[in-house]
């Protein structure tokens, strides 16, 4: 189902298997970012690897420190990461929160979001210094999401407009933003679901996959998990607004296609032109009018099987 080789996908599964693997056979980007992510060691000329499922693990990581979290925990169940992210907001500027399982996940317009065992269900707690980066945080996000899993599995994933995570025709992943204002300051509340080792296939859902249905095997989710945080820090930090939409456009799966989003009681039909420097959704109906949307459910994308459950 990917555009790797065979030997390609075979040497990945391998590595992240905790196989040591010659290092010839890898390419030097991926060597060199797990390098960053302080997963692998060189024993002669092979690169051995050291990574877990393990999340927990990931408490007292010293990467995650530095990237300036000052609060990193780790639950086995809970009722929402985005609910204990905002029960902590007055404590501290920067936190990570990721869970096994949610009992009460959510998405967009509060809808259930299934959050079983083997999946990355994680919420960023994120004091916005750079106030420019809100109206387009959504597709920031989106944008450190597949950057990181590229860097990871060198396999091509692509953004839905405004905020879902695309293998293909299929969603692997989705986002949730929260933002939080008190005085002249700016929390938002990132959410991030992410289908990795949870079977999609038995969910009832249309259009969703998970990365183990893609690549065949287990991802370790630690450094799926270290990568996101990284990722999304690099993004809000020190990516400009203007490049952050360039590199929407270049990684989305919306410009051109047929579309229709529904906007409270009124359905907007049409071609997708492009989207604004704002990153609002520009959209020709077919009488001539060209429409810019902020908000939206997309009920329906040319060409993509995954329709939101409304």
């Amino acid at each position: 189902m990917t555009n790797l080789s065979s030997s390609m996908l075979s040497t990945i599964k391998n590595l992240y298997s905790n196989k040591c693997i010659q290092r010839s056979s890898l390419p030097h980007e991926l060597i060199n970012y797990l390098l960053t992510l302080e997963f692998i060691k060189f024993k002669n000329d092979s690169v051995c690897g050291s990574f877990s499922d393990n999340m927990k693990l990931l408490e007292n990581d010293v990467l995650l420190r530095n990237l300036g979290f000052q609060f990193i925990k780790y639950f086995y169940s809970i009722d929402s990461t985005m609910s204990h992210a905002k029960k902590i907001a007055d404590n501290y500027s920067k936190a990570i929160i990721f869970s096994e399982v949610q009992t009460k996940g959510r998405g967009r317009a509060r809808r259930i979001w299934l959050s079983p065992p083997g999946g990355i269900w994680l919420s960023i707690l994120w004091q916005i210094e750079r106030k420019e980066l809100l109206e387009i945080l959504s597709l920031a996000i989106g944008v450190a999401v597949v950057n990181a899993l590229k860097k990871l599995l060198l396999i091509d994933f692509k953004l839905k407009w405004p905020n879902d995570i695309m293998f293909s025709v299929k969603k692997i992943g989705g986002i949730l933003i929260e933002n939080m204002f008190k005085d002249d300051k700016v929390l938002s509340i990132i959410g991030i679901g992410l289908n990795v080792n949870n079977k999609m296939r038995f969910s009832g859902l249309q259009g969703v996959i998970s990365l183990s249905e893609i690549l065949g095997f287990n991802m370790p989710r630690n450094v799926i998990l270290k990568a996101i945080a990284l990722e999304v820090a690099r993004i809000l930090e020190k990516t400009g607004v203007e490049d952050i939409i360039d590199l929407w456009r270049k990684m989305n799966l919306t410009i051109g296609k047929k579309i229709a989003v529904k906007i409270n009681h009124l359905v907007v039909e049409g071609i997708v032109l492009d989207i604004s420097p704002r990153g609002k959704l520009i959209i020709e109906d077919s009488k001539g009018k060209v429409w810019e949307i902020s908000y939206g459910d997309v009920v329906y994308l040319e060409g993509i099987e995954y329709r939101p459950i409304l």
